[in-house]
């Protein structure tokens, strides 16, 4: 007959500490008998549900507590005032015009939700003998199939122990109470994340699914069917846990005092109408009070309370039990007038005998007792431990060789040596440590001058290395001056040809105004030749090797930006003039039919907040350009905001090839970090996020410790 009891707790790691702790004046081993977890480990419990909670987002939920009306203090106005519905129920209400009001609202404040539902599964020594490891190991496996059966779902640590004061095993179940996957209980669904609620918490519907599965089952385990009363039965007698505590100490609570004078009062001959009957529980110290509710309705209520004399209020029947409430006390009434047996009330179960313990077989004693004598060799072996090192100082070899062969009266004896004489003992230890001291020092001063040589040998080889670095920035510097004044001098010699054949064309043009006999354009010049105002030819040498942004200064990195930046608009052509009779007849002008369409195509919009961060891209990347080339990394503050995946999509193609690089890898890493924060590895989220704020967008593999084997591993290992 197991007995189950529920509550909730708002922290669940101050509960599972609680099952698992022992007591003042115990071990873990005397308190726990049986630990078991689904879906998390007894040793990481605590965090196992806070990962589950985190994961739903109801870690840290709070509510709200219900108000609290209480009568006006000094200072304070009395707001709300206390009425009855037509259903019978009692509300607070705000009082209205013409309403005297008589209590104070006090608001509940927020409040942390439970996050633990605790379980007790209580079986008595009739069941489960607490002294019988078999009985007790399979009414725990008993606990957890249930559960796991019932409640698929849930995420629990179940603890067995049978230390309480009735010596009876226990198991104490902690539920977490947020659902850790989906389950069906009873036909219905209960999504994973929701909060332990409803029919998963009511005490009633746990009760008939253990019975359920008790009679099921309960046979596999060695325990019997339930004796217990069912629901339904135990509301008719509603013992309190004071009624129990009570009746444990050999006491009884008021409510049992009533209930014993309702019994003999209906056995009494005048208990045959509701006069009579309250004339009996009279006699016996009780008085019986009737109240009717919607006197005259078809919706008529009656009630019964009881009050026994110093009892500030009064009890209803209901509160003790559906036995002693209205409707049943009248049946009762009517079968004594009637003659007839009337319903008794619900006996208490009381617990048997404990189980007996199985008879241990002949084999089973040859075995407790080969256990009992490898436990004397394993104290035995204990002892000799503790010994050795005393042992060691009166005769090293004897006691080595006595310890190697488990000779540990031999050890015990050159101990005992020892302590007889406790000064030649402390002085042999003192010239060991004095001894072993000295050898320290030795062995710390060659590792000492080891590292040093090292150190040097490496501070020598980086200095090569930097020297035979400045000198190869230094040769790529000296091409990139030699590669700018070759650029300067081809531009201001493209330059003179551009204004000599400017200038040639003006003086054509003028000589054909003077002479219109004359044709503005030779025949020689009307081949293959490109007209003087047009584009300059492209340049047929071949461009030099392109030089690396890390190997120019920032001189030079300006420079070249300013170079390669956009070139004034055109001037707008002059308005066409029209021809005189005199001018020379042009032949017609063909259409430009490319600009015309470039014209016509409408412009795509953007928003501001795009145009923002165009306009704000030329410096960044300016000021990216000069960080890599002096070796940095881009700062991530520099960064203009706005500048993300959907940015990068549209406007990807008008940046620095180097500086796109750079900001796709910065979103690979963005998009890395949400992944991790997703899987909930927040700290390997949070190092990505370091390394995003310091710039370092490519992906950084973790550095593995490496331990270094041989005669160097002392000094090594701390270089």
């Amino acid at each position: 007959m197991p007995v189950i009891v529920v509550s909730s707790t708002e922290v669940a790691a101050r509960l599972a500490r609680y099952t698992v702790k022992p007591k003042p004046g115990q071990t873990a081993a005397d308190r726990v008998l049986h630990v078991a977890g689904n879906y998390c480990r007894p040793e990481t419990v605590a965090v196992d549900f806070a990962v589950t909670r985190r994961r739903f987002g109801t870690q840290g939920a709070v509510r709200t507590s219900p108000s609290r009306y209480a009568l006006p203090e000094a200072g304070e106005v009395a707001t709300h005032v206390r009425v009855t519905r037509p259903n019978g129920r009692r509300v607070w209400r705000e009082a209205r015009d013409g309403e005297m009001a008589t209590h104070v609202c006090h608001p509940g404040a927020l409040v942390r939700q439970a996050e633990a539902r605790h379980l007790i599964i209580s079986f008595g020594p009739d069941e489960v003998n607490p002294d019988d490891p078999d009985q007790v190991a399979y009414a725990f496996a008993f606990v957890n199939d249930m559960m796991r059966t019932d409640y698929p779902g849930e995420q629990f640590m179940a603890t067995g122990q049978a230390d309480g004061k009735g010596g009876a095993f226990h198991v104490h179940v902690v539920r977490n109470a947020t659902l850790y996957a989906d389950q069906e209980v009873d036909g219905k669904l209960y999504k994973a994340g929701s909060k332990l609620a409803g029919g998963l918490t009511d005490v009633d519907a746990m009760r008939d699914r253990a019975d359920k599965f008790l009679a099921e089952h309960g046979a596999q385990y060695g325990l019997g069917p339930q004796r217990l009363p069912s629901t339904a039965e135990r509301k008719r007698e509603k013992r309190s846990s004071r009624d129990r505590r009570m009746a444990r100490n050999g006491e009884k609570s008021n409510h049992d005092i009533i209930r014993d004078a309702f019994e003999a009062a209906m056995a009494d001959p005048r208990a045959v109408d509701l006069a009579g009957f309250t004339e009996a529980m009279a006699e016996r110290d009780v008085l019986v009070f009737e109240r009717i509710t919607r006197a005259g309705t078809p919706r008529e209520k009656r009630a019964l309370s009881y009050r026994l004399p110093g009892m500030p209020q009064n009890v209803r029947g209901t509160t003790l039990g559906d036995h002693y409430a209205h409707e049943s006390a009248m049946e009762q009434l009517a079968c004594n007038r009637a003659g007839k047996p009337r319903e008794r009330r619900p006996e208490r179960v009381q617990a048997g005998l404990p189980r007996p313990v199985a008879a241990l077989t002949p084999a089973e004693l040859a075995e407790i007792r080969n256990d009992v004598l490898a436990f004397a060799r394993d104290e035995q072996l204990d002892r000799m431990e503790e010994e050795f090192a005393a042992a060691l100082a009166v005769d090293f070899d004897a006691a080595g060789e006595a310890y190697d062969t488990g000779d540990h009266e031999t050890v015990l004896r050159l101990a005992a040596e020892l302590k007889s004489d406790p000064a030649g003992w402390r002085k042999r230890l003192e010239d060991q440590e004095k001894r072993d001291a000295a050898k320290r020092a030795r062995d710390d001063a060659a590792a000492d001058a080891r590292i040093a040589e090292r150190a040097a040998q490496a501070a020598a080889e980086q200095a090569a290395a930097d020297a035979e670095a400045d000198a190869r920035a230094a040769e790529r510097r000296e091409r990139l001056a030699a590669l700018a004044a070759e650029q300067t001098a081809r531009s201001e010699a493209e330059k003179a040809r551009v204004a000599a054949a400017l200038a040639e064309r003006e003086a054509r043009l003028t000589e054909a105004d003077a002479t219109p006999s004359i044709p503005l354009v030779d025949e020689e010049e009307a081949g293959d030749a490109q007209p003087v105002d047009s584009a300059p030819a492209a340049s047929t040498e071949e461009p030099e090797e392109d030089q690396g942004l890390l190997d120019q200064s920032p001189e030079e990195i300006d420079e070249l930006l300013d170079r390669y930046a956009p070139s004034e608009p055109a001037a707008e052509p002059e308005a066409p003039v029209a021809a005189s009779p005199s001018a020379p007849a042009t032949g017609p002008v063909t259409p430009d039919l490319t600009r015309q369409r470039a014209e016509q195509k409408p412009k795509r919009t953007v928003s501001p907040r795009v145009q923002a961060v165009l306009d704000a891209l030329p410096e960044f990347e300016r000021t990216a350009l000069l960080a890599l080339s002096q070796g940095h990394r881009i700062d991530d503050r520099t960064v203009p905001k706005g500048l993300g995946d959907k940015f990068l999509r549209d406007h990807g193609g008008s940046m620095n090839p180097l500086v796109y690089e750079q900001m796709m890898l910065r979103e690979k890493k963005k998009r890395t970090a949400a992944w991790l924060h997703e899987l909930g590895r927040y700290d390997a989220r949070d190092a990505t996020r370091d390394q995003i704020s310091r710039g370092v967008y490519e992906m950084v593999a973790e550095e593995e410790a490496v331990f270094l084997e041989g005669h160097e591993e002392d000094e090594a290992q701390f270089e």
